[in-house]
């Protein structure tokens, strides 16, 4: 399998604003081993301005993933957009962080790879459950709803808690 890489060669470039445009379909995601999206279109585009000392990386993606739905683990296609902004300079290795990629001296291309799954990772929500979002373009499916509740335990509310507490009680007092 060719993995599915991100790399640009700034070797060559004169200084100013150059244009990198690419598709992200779920091949790139196959890299990834505990990548949870696994089917995926997104747009990406890169400005690339690059000037003398410093590159500025501003990244602009849009597109659909394919998730599952929190509540009935269905299957569905997440819209998103994020914007992303990074920086790219020659120096010490050490001193890279979040938004700074320090590449040794010499150095003429880089791989945005990791840097490109985890903006898109990090765009989608906490919860992702669609029907909350837009009941009329997004249905739960309610046979799974129905078979994950029949599964539930439903207990008694907090009769469990207060009797631990009641025998935690007679405890604290039968040593005072």
């Amino acid at each position: 399998m060719r993995s599915e890489k991100l790399i640009i060669q700034f070797g060559g470039l004169g200084v100013g604003t150059h244009l990198f445009e690419y598709q992200v379909k779920n091949k790139f995601f196959e890299q990834f081993e505990y990548s949870e999206i696994k089917k995926a279109d997104i747009h990406l585009a890169i400005d690339f301005v690059k000037q003398n000392s410093v590159i500025t990386l501003n990244f602009n993606l849009k597109g659909t993933v394919g998730i599952t739905c929190d509540r009935c683990a269905g299957d569905f296609d997440l819209p998103v957009q994020t914007q992303e902004t990074m920086y790219l300079k020659h120096g010490d290795v050490t001193e890279s962080n979040d938004n700074l990629i320090v590449l040794p001296f010499g150095e003429s291309e880089v791989d945005l790879t990791k840097y490109v799954y985890e903006f898109i990772t990090i765009s989608l929500p906490i919860r992702r459950v669609p029907c909350e979002i837009d009941s009329v373009l997004y249905k739960c499916d309610e046979e799974t709803l129905k078979k994950l509740n029949n599964f539930s335990v439903e207990e008694e509310p907090n009769s469990s808690q207060e009797s631990i507490w009641e025998e935690l009680k007679k405890v604290k007092f039968k040593n005072n």
